[in-house]
């Protein structure tokens, strides 16, 4: 039995239809559009089955970027409309039931003055700042639900307002009640509104950083100045110096920019976790020695195996093995003695131990491969993704000035996405952090384009195993990316949706300075935004994996043309496809063993059989 709720989006399309009957408008039209079609979506007879509850909405269809198109929906773009028509809906309809909470229509009439004052009168040669309304009505509305008037605020009955609310609403409260103490420290300025004020300034709790946050490397504060000049040196005496005693640049060594950034990471993850579990207090000055010895890097690893049992963290000893062991490194050119790097090697041992094979491709990745090889329509869809995400591209390119924000910000994020998996699945399947650092010009230059034909050339010391790569790409790949430099990429730079101040740089991928690529956090959730469109939840180091696993699907026995794919050792392929092989000789082991069987089924005992 569906159970029946007060109310419903039954009530909600009423209410939309009453207000377009009184003034209609393209929003309540697509409103009521959405509405309508909400039960297809929720799987349920009528409207009457759906509550009209928007945190309910919110926990079933999600807020802001989307990674896979849900199923019933053509497509993600139709999804995103639909959900923001209903959205738009739902908070209507709530405003309308609610006023007191989620509209201005419940505010006391002094909180109504304080509002209209500060919006005529903020903005460019105003007075005051601009949008001084917006968080002034923040506050506004939560004190006029509980009866409050401006001047009954005080320190003791404001904070339980701001604790109540969340989010958004909650930040913007706080602010609030800063704008309305600089307008009680300027009550002079104002005499229109000043017996509104309260008589003193309203003191609120703001937003709690974490004791860890100190300890970042830009953070610049005194008691971290020693700890990263530590691992500065450390860094120095890493990469070497040449005959002159200058440091040698980070691309000409092993030990690379990111590499770098990887152990000063490790270094703010172990200061965070000794200070939660109160092995640190959190106010002391710390030296690099000081979390890179034995003893801590015991308790670190002790309290990192607390984080997996009680499930904050991923159980399996990859990362803590990888950190402990960077910890080692520095610990060991910080002088530690054999007996203390002696028992730090035994921690780490009994980390692999306790662990699955480090050696080994994980199951949810070997499950993965496998589905992908079993269905041929993810297949087709992932090879034929390039001009898939070009077409949709460029019909939003082709509508360019009328498009939405968001709109021409997906249509850049589907070039892009188009661009890299030209690369990747027909070029050469290389690392994420050799794909932002590709480069079409200058000096530098390692990917070549001329006509139809593309090449890229990794020198050994770019590549993460020092393997050079010298890869040409198919026919079908130099036009994609010659319409990414035509088309995406100037508008990135000269056009950019959100007015982002790019450089035109060599990059191939450009970012907001001319020394360096575009950050891969920010090129991953592009990356994963445009596929995400056409329905494909990708990462980028899934390339490498996709490529090698159809390799050995189409000849098991190609382990050296996948290892030249991949730019990668023999061994190494083996060692991390090797289900692959198991998986096939497992088949063939079924298919002997069924007709064993089938043998065994026609047998039937004569006179002369004893």
């Amino acid at each position: 039995m569906v159970v029946k709720h007060d109310k419903t989006l039954a009530d909600v399309k009423a209410y939309i239809l009453s207000q377009y009957a009184q003034s209609p408008s393209s929003a309540l039209a697509n409103e009521r559009a959405a509405i309508n079609k909400a039960p297809l979506y929720y799987d349920v007879a009528s409207l009457r089955d759906i509550p009209a509850d928007p945190n309910a909405f919110l926990k079933k269809w999600g807020r802001g970027k989307v990674r896979i198109c849900p199923p019933d929906f053509a497509n993600l773009m139709q999804f995103k409309a639909w959900r923001k028509h209903a959205k738009s809906a739902l908070n209507r309809y709530w405003q309308h039931v609610h006023p007191a909470i989620k509209s201005d229509a419940g505010l006391l009439p002094d909180w109504k003055k304080l509002i209209y004052f500060a919006k005529a009168n903020g903005g460019v040669d105003q007075p005051l700042p601009p949008h001084l309304d917006k968080s002034i009505g923040a506050i506004g509305r939560a004190a006029s639900a509980a009866g409050l008037h401006i001047y009954d605020l005080t320190t003791e009955n404001t904070q339980p307002l701001i604790n109540a609310l969340r989010g958004s609403a909650k930040r913007s409260a706080r602010l609030g009640v800063v704008r309305i103490n600089d307008l009680i420290n300027r009550r002079d300025e104002f005499p229109e509104i000043a017996e509104l004020l309260p008589t003193e300034e309203i003191i609120v709790s703001q937003k709690q950083s974490h004791p860890a946050d100190k300890y970042s490397r830009r953070s610049g504060h005194p008691l971290s100045n020693d700890l990263w000049s530590d691992y500065k040196a450390f860094v120095i005496a890493k990469r070497g110096t040449d005959d002159l005693g200058r440091p040698i640049p980070a691309k000409y060594t092993k030990f690379s920019t990111r590499t770098e950034q990887a152990y000063a990471n490790v270094i703010q993850q172990v200061i965070r976790v000794l200070i939660n579990f109160e092995y640190l207090v959190g106010d002391e000055a710390l030296r690099l020695r000081d979390i890179c010895n034995g003893n801590m890097i015991e308790m670190f690893a002790r309290c990192w195996n607390t984080r997996q049992i009680e499930g904050q963290v991923k159980i399996g000893g990859h990362n803590l093995y990888a950190m402990v062991n960077k910890q080692k490194v520095m610990a060991t050119y910080l002088g530690a003695d054999k007996t203390e790097i002696d028992k730090i090697k035994i921690l780490l041992s009994k980390i692999k131990n306790s662990s699955p094979d480090m050696s080994e491709m994980s199951e949810e990745r070997q499950e993965y491969l496998r589905n992908f090889l079993r269905n041929e329509e993810l297949q087709a869809k992932l090879f034929r993704s390039p001009e898939l995400l070009m077409k949709l591209s460029r019909k939003i390119l082709s509508n360019w000035d009328k498009a939405p924000q968001h709109q021409r910000m997906l249509a850049l994020k589907m070039g892009s996405a188009a661009c890299a998996n030209a690369i990747l699945y027909r070029a050469s399947p290389v690392r994420a952090g050799n794909l932002i650092t590709l480069k079409f010009r200058g000096e530098e230059r390692n990917i070549f384009i001329n006509d139809d034909d593309l090449r890229i050339q990794l020198q050994s010391a770019a590549v993460k195993n020092r393997k050079a790569i010298n890869h040409e790409a198919d026919d079908d790949a130099a036009p994609i990316v010659q319409w990414y430099i035509s088309h995406i990429r100037p508008k990135l730079i000269n056009d950019h949706p959100y007015r982002a101040k790019l450089c035109d740089s060599d990059y191939l991928f450009p970012s907001t300075s001319f020394a360096r690529p575009l950050d891969l956090t920010t090129f991953y959730d592009h990356y994963r935004d445009g596929c995400g469109v056409i329905g494909l939840d990708l990462t980028i180091h899934l390339a490498r994996h996709i490529s090698a696993t159809i390799i050995l699907a189409e000849d098991p026995n190609a382990w050296a043309q996948a290892a030249a794919v991949l730019g990668d050792n023999i061994s190494t392929v083996k060692k991390y496809y090797a289900f692959l092989d198991m998986d096939r000789v497992s088949k063939e082991g079924r298919e002997i063993l069924e007709q064993a069987v089938k043998r065994a089924r026609g047998y039937k005992k004569g006179q002369y059989d004893v």
